[in-house]
């Protein structure tokens, strides 16, 4: 507080507490034939590349933004544990999108953290705020002062019809370096796309079917990536069902 000419300074105190993130990681197998490298054209390497890094990021995607919590494989989405701030407005209109973004946007300033505001929305939303009129009939012309408010992003993995808002000061990542590529020729593998097993010999399961890379004259590309995320503090998302949009 304000402190008279002379008068002591106040001492005061923070409490802070430790919190530990565990990086989590991503990976992927995709086998091709030898026939097939040496005779594909673009390389068949790279298009499995590009494909993975692609996929990667859809999945990256969906993990983000969904409900899921926390397990020794993965961090939890970033909507685990957070309520929907309103239900959303009918109408469909910019009273009704207005609204919306008062509710959405609510806990935020009740909390007094209504600074660097993000709101993920899936492109159709996007699309829809981008061609409705304002009251003076000019299209998009009363999103103006929201957006001086908050950034948007879009992408699909967001459900329709739902607005994220996120504090991006209070969400914090460790990220691998770059997507981790290994080839190898020797490997044998489960081939299993959803629930892979190991192999191991007289486990209660058969991991099957195998196959030698050797054996085949295979070749499998392998990507991994350490990838984890945490909010510094609960309750610094919140997610709005928009009617409106």
């Amino acid at each position: 507080g304000f402190v008279g000419e002379g008068s002591p300074i106040r001492v005061g105190r923070i409490t802070t507490a430790a919190t530990t993130m565990t990086p989590k990681k991503m990976g992927v197998i995709v086998p091709f034939s030898r026939e097939l490298v040496k005779r594909s054209t673009p390389a068949i390497e790279a298009l499995v590349r590009q494909a993975i890094l692609e996929d990667t990021g859809v999945i990256l995607d969906a993990a983000l933004v969904d409900a899921t919590a926390s397990s020794p494989a993965r961090p939890a989405g970033l909507l685990n544990g957070v309520s929907a701030a309103a239900s959303g407005y009918g109408g469909g209109d910019y009273q009704a999108v207005l609204a919306d973004f008062r509710a959405l946007l609510g806990p935020f300033f009740t909390a007094n953290a209504a600074d660097n505001i993000v709101v993920l929305m899936n492109p159709a939303q996007g699309l829809a705020l981008s061609m409705m009129p304002g009251p003076d009939g000019v299209i998009g012309s009363f999103m103006g002062a929201i957006r001086q408010r908050v950034t948007f992003i879009e992408s699909t993995s967001v459900t329709a019809n739902r607005l994220i808002a996120l504090r991006v000061s209070d969400f914090a990542t460790a990220l691998g370096d770059m997507p981790e590529f290994d080839v190898s020729e020797q490997a044998t593998v489960h081939m299993e796309d959803t629930t892979p097993l190991e192999i191991v010999a007289g486990t209660p399961t058969t991991a099957d079917p195998v196959r030698s890379f050797f054996q085949t004259a295979t070749i499998g590309v392998r990507m991994l990536m350490d990838v984890s995320w945490k909010m510094r503090r609960t309750a610094a998302a919140f997610s709005a069902s928009s009617a409106s949009v």
